[in-house]
């Protein structure tokens, strides 16, 4: 009888009498995922709120009266991603207004992502600089129109940024590089791909006053050369990734001082960087030889056997490698692979456009690379389907190989390299030209025919330092879709036939022709 009275005492005992604030929010921070957080906020107005001042991150596309609400409710906000969607480009996303109420109503704010908000100005960002002295991270990629001003404010009034990313803002200088030097001693992590106006005097400026660096991406930015490379490998020790891509004035001067001064670096981009040799690679992978983890050097067209040999030989973790269009790169570079006894963890390989290397460079490939997960062999003409199935190559069970380009293309110096693996032993893909949108080529619309000399004159006019064997490319991969049937000709033009769906184009073979140099940071594949 005892027992039941005080088993009914306990029943009526309502938690939310019992336990205070800080017991419930240490529950919330005990439980494993954000989904059972989410359940946690559903019990009572009490536990809800106690949920949102405890939320530290939040993803939205917001206006002002919604942004008022969440600062109003989330008032411990630590990271908000206001990014816009490429499938909403058309729509500007946030705007100044927005970001004043974000600068008032977020003090905790941290991390800030507003990629591809093309309404912010310098006004929104002299706002966040007056509003968020916390702020250590920002990225406002794609954001075409702010300039130095703005982003100025940011750097003057946000003392502890750590990573800012500024991906296709055109209008940026070396100015602003002077302001991070002199106030942002805490620097990165630092994005600038495609900013063109950056030079080499804005590098080693930079570098004065930031030497913990560790991430820098200057792809595109054709006026960075070697006194700026060699300014930052021997100011930031520290640097782990560093990407090039198409800096064209880069050479040997810039490879041989990382070498000789970051000792830590796990990814190298020096994709379409044609000044360089044999001789500084052979220095990087002696200096590199436990530390390096991608490494795409395509279009490095000084390149051969013995700068790669030494690659596969000394750098035993390396997992990615792109050497695309290395034309003198042949089968004797893979026969050092078996001399260390071990396997070699590369997961990514890509070899496009590498007429020297043959099936039987693939096999001594296969026999120390168990973990491949990714093979690019496109318009390798001694690599064929029919030619590995004949010699009998085993590719590991997860491998996709590529040899016509409809396949997915792994990110070469992705951080995580996540390819998806399929049941069967090889997965290869079909013969299916890869559609490619916004090239128009052919019009599908009005059924127009293109002669082979209209197409390459198109390819002429869009894509500069082609190939010398660009037109007999061209001509191998025209005649290869006639033969296929996916083209037909109609008086010596091509045209697709009526069988062929709508939305295919013929854009996306002519494109893999044209043999272009790099110019993203997906690793291009099939140019020629």
């Amino acid at each position: 009888m005892a027992k039941r009275e005080n088993s009914d005492e306990i029943s009526g005992i309502c938690i939310n009498e019992v336990l205070t604030d800080d017991e419930l929010r240490l529950i919330l921070s005990k439980l494993p995922n954000d989904k059972d957080k989410e359940i946690f906020g559903l019990v009572c107005k009490r536990w809800l709120h106690l949920q949102s001042t405890e939320r530290r991150k939040v993803c939205a596309r917001a206006g002002p009266l919604m942004l008022r609400k969440m600062a109003a409710r989330f008032t411990r906000l630590v990271e908000l991603d206001l990014s816009q969607s490429l499938s909403r480009s058309f729509y500007p996303g946030v705007t100044d207004s927005d970001l004043a109420i974000v600068a008032a109503g977020f003090g905790c704010l941290q991390i800030l992502s507003l990629r591809n908000c093309k309404g912010v100005t310098d006004a929104g960002m002299v706002a966040l600089g007056n509003g968020l002295s916390c702020l250590q991270s920002l990225d406002v990629s794609y954001c075409r129109k702010l300039t130095d001003k703005g982003l100025t404010a940011i750097a003057e009034c946000c003392g502890c940024l750590r990573s800012l990313h500024l991906v296709g803002c055109r209008f940026i200088t070396d100015g602003l590089l002077m302001v991070l030097s002199k106030n942002c001693h805490k620097l990165e992590e630092l994005g600038m791909e495609g900013c063109t106006s950056i030079t080499d005097s804005g590098l080693t400026s930079l570098v004065d006053g930031c030497h913990r660096i560790k991430v820098l991406d200057v792809n595109k930015c054709s006026n960075i050369g070697d006194i700026g490379v060699t300014s930052v490998s021997k100011a930031c020790s520290s640097l782990r990734t560093l990407k090039l891509l198409d800096c064209y004035k880069v050479g040997d001067d810039s490879i041989f001082s990382l070498a000789q001064c970051c000792k830590n670096l796990e990814t190298l981009v020096i994709g379409g960087c044609r000044n360089i040799s044999n001789e500084s690679i052979k220095s990087l992978a002696s200096a590199y030889c436990s530390s390096l983890k991608n490494l795409r050097m395509d279009w490095c067209l000084n390149l051969s056997d013995s700068s790669l040999s030494c690659v596969l030989s000394q750098c035993k973790n390396l997992e990615a490698l792109d050497i695309g269009c290395c034309e003198e790169v042949s089968d004797a570079a893979f026969q050092a692979l078996g001399s260390g006894g071990q396997d070699m963890p590369l997961k990514v390989l890509k070899i496009s456009n590498c007429p020297k290397i043959t099936v039987l460079g693939i096999g001594m490939l296969l026999e120390s690379c168990k973990m491949l997960e990714y093979l690019d062999v496109r318009s390798c003409p001694r690599i064929t389907k029919m030619g590995c199935e004949q010699v009998g190559l085993r590719f590991p069970e997860c491998c996709k190989v590529n040899f016509s380009g409809s396949l997915s293309e792994p990110d070469v110096v992705s951080s995580s390299i996540e390819i998806q693996c399929r049941k069967s032993s090889v997965s290869y893909d079909d013969e299916k030209p890869r559609k490619i949108a916004g090239d128009n080529y052919y019009d599908q619309g009005s059924g127009r025919k293109k002669s082979k000399r209209a197409i390459k004159k198109k390819i002429d006019a869009t894509y500069s330092n082609l190939s010398v064997s660009h037109a007999a490319l061209l001509s191998n991969h025209l005649k290869r879709l006639k033969n296929s049937g996916a083209v037909i000709m109609v008086k010596h033009s091509y045209k697709l036939p009526e069988n062929v769906k709508a939305g295919f184009q013929l854009s996306s073979m002519t494109k893999s022709a044209a043999t272009t140099p790099p110019s993203s940071l997906t690793v291009p594949v099939k140019r020629g």
